[in-house]
């Protein structure tokens, strides 16, 4: 038998904005191929594994072979997720997809069945050969006759499958037929009973704290275990399908509060009742070198160890009461504790909470936090670990682009920029490129919430710079990785890229755009036209390559070189051409045309 293999499609790389009928996916999403619903050879019709019907680019994936019940799983989930999305507006090409889906399975439900009868033939045909050969009563040339009658080998094959089909099916109706008086009160039983919401929860905390393991593996272990109880007793199946569906509800709904005891949310009350306890330690304020500094240690790394393997459900419980007061107590003691080893397990902490929780980073915003990390940063820049640890954090806190406030500016100003432009330089020449990425991680995230360059502080130390080749040469590295050292946590956020925010900034001042050498500028220009020609119409990124290109003509010698010249005209050519233009990207080409006629 031949054993046929579906095809699933898997992303090569990020789609994060299109047209409506265009899926957004990461980089090794999977996709459900619907090849009957196009006939556009540049595009796919498919299925993501959230149920999404859209078109996908073919030359953003690639084809990989899937186990048959593996492809038949998904397309169950799929048909199940697009009907609970819309189940009384489905369009047209929905059904069409649908259809096309459900035939699918259908066909694969069908060769999985044939192939396993076929196995079964198999191997029943050894045994009764085994058994013939071996038995005196029967004639050695019993299994011969086949061969050698007027029945064509493939008709006698082809009426093997048969009987054998027939067979199985008789001793199952036989077999349905005898069980069904015994196992039909128990199956009513089992199918009327409702599991209750609090078992998995429970089932789930009951493995985390018996073995130690994070919250999320428990879930994974409990997963197995509902399985193999299915494997092993099959009337649990609808007991089985509910407990399934709880399990998927406790991965999903994070957000939601729950009602099971956990023995993590009674130790995280404890911690922070005795750090607060340490906090308002008068012999603490006074006498910092003290022998509780062991005790308060292990008291940090508990609470992280907690932070990072609980139920994030419960964790976010405790840390939001009364607005988020936990956070604000840290922050206080982090501010009274001088002690190196301790604020650097507290930075391990805030790192933690602000992946936990994104409203903690606003919290830290508009806390001192800014200020004792940036003090941190200078006055102890000689201590790498603890300068790499501080620069991660206030990256991080001004990763999302709020406004911070005021009182910020008094520390975090021109003095502290011309710190670690300076600092940025050195590091590296040095050889400590790692330090370097971290100072310049600050610099990107704290440039994300000036809105108008005239008036962003970054831009204006800059201006008193005469020289940044690290600076030039990393930003033009990072484009062309399309990299964002500002993406420290990894919450989903509408902020910008941070190194192209940069650059535009950057580029809206002809003197700025003097740091850059001229062959950085020339593979700057190759990176744009290689992205306008690749990226989507419609595509968030391609519309600020456009932005970028118009203040690099508008502010540099671009007339003195005329590089990419031709690149350019064509890619203009083309989004004015397209049959569905985007207004933003006509608006600035056509811009950039009027400013400049005879180069476009």
């Amino acid at each position: 038998m031949t054993d046929i293999k579906p095809i699933l499609y898997v992303a090569l790389y990020d789609l994060s904005s299109g047209h409506q009928h265009v899926l957004l996916f990461k980089k090794d999403d999977r996709f459900i191929p619907v090849s009957d619903s196009s006939n556009n050879p540049n595009w796919a019709l498919c299925v993501d594994m959230r149920g999404k019907l859209g078109y996908v680019p073919h030359t953003y994936i690639n084809k990989v072979e899937i186990n048959p019940d593996e492809y038949i799983f998904l397309v169950e989930d799929a048909l199940e997720k697009i009907h609970a999305e819309s189940p009384n507006s489905i369009s047209k090409r929905t059904r069409e997809a649908m259809k096309y889906l459900s035939d699918q399975r259908t066909i694969f439900l069908k060769n999985q069945k044939i192939c396993n009868e076929y196995e079964d033939i198999c191997s029943n045909k050894v045994l009764n050969n085994h058994e013939t050969s071996h038995s005196e009563d029967s004639p050695r040339h019993a299994f011969q006759l086949s061969s050698s009658s007027h029945i064509p080998v493939s008709e006698s094959n082809s009426s093997l499958p048969n009987d054998v089909q027939n067979n199985v099916a008789s001793i199952a109706i036989h077999s349905e037929t005898k069980n069904h008086a015994e196992l039909s009160t128990q199956t009513d039983c089992i199918t009327d009973y409702t599991v209750p919401t609090w078992l998995v929860p429970s089932l789930i905390e009951s493995v985390r704290h018996k073995t130690q393991i994070s919250h999320e593996n428990s879930i994974a272990a409990v997963g197995v275990m509902l399985d193999i109880f299915k494997e092993a007793i099959p009337m649990l199946d609808q007991l089985w399908l509910q407990l399934k569906g709880n399990l998927k509800s406790e991965v999903l709904q994070e957000d939601t509060k729950t009602e099971v005891y956990s023995e993590d949310k009674r130790t995280l009350l404890d911690i922070f009742r005795q750090l607060w306890y340490c906090k308002n330690d008068e012999q603490q304020r006074s006498w910092p070198v003290h022998e509780d500094e062991d005790h308060i240690s292990k008291l940090l790394v508990d609470l992280n160890n907690i932070l990072v393997d609980a139920n994030p459900r419960v964790t976010r419980e405790i840390v939001q009461c009364d607005e988020y007061e936990m956070v604000l107590l840290l922050v206080t003691y982090y501010q009274m504790e001088p002690r190196r080893t301790l604020r650097i397990k507290m930075l391990h902490v805030f790192m933690t909470l602000c992946e936990l929780d994104l409203r903690v980073v606003t919290h830290l915003l508009n806390s001192v936090i800014t200020m004792e990390l940036a003090r941190d940063i200078q006055d102890n820049f000689e201590d790498r670990e603890k300068v790499l640890y501080s620069t991660c954090l206030l990256a991080a806190i001004f990763s999302t682009g709020e406004q911070p406030p005021t009182g910020t500016y008094d520390f975090i100003n021109k003095k502290f920029l011309h710190f670690l432009f300076e600092k940025l330089e050195e590091v590296v020449k040095d050889g400590e490129e790692d330090v370097g990425d971290s100072l310049l991680s600050i610099i990107l995230s704290f440039n994300l919430h000036f809105k108008n360059p005239d008036e962003n502080i970054v831009m204006g130390a800059l201006k008193e710079r005469n020289f940044a080749q690290y600076l030039t040469e990393r930003l033009v590295f990072l484009l062309n990785r399309e990299e964002d050292p500002s993406k420290i946590l990894s919450h989903s956020m509408e902020t910008p890229n941070s190194v192209m925010k940069f650059m535009v900034d950057l580029f809206h001042f002809s003197n700025l755009i003097d740091l850059f050498y001229l062959n950085d500028v020339k593979v700057l220009l190759d990176i744009v036209v290689r992205q306008l020609t690749d990226l989507l119409p419609g595509e968030k990124r391609r519309l600020e390559y456009l932005c970028l290109v118009r203040n690099l003509l508008k502010n540099s010698n671009y007339d003195e070189h005329m590089h990419q010249v031709e690149g350019l005209n064509k890619c203009f050519k083309f989004i004015l051409d397209q049959e569905f233009p985007e207004e933003s990207e006509v608006a600035i080409v056509t811009d950039i045309k009027n400013q400049f006629p005879s180069w476009f």
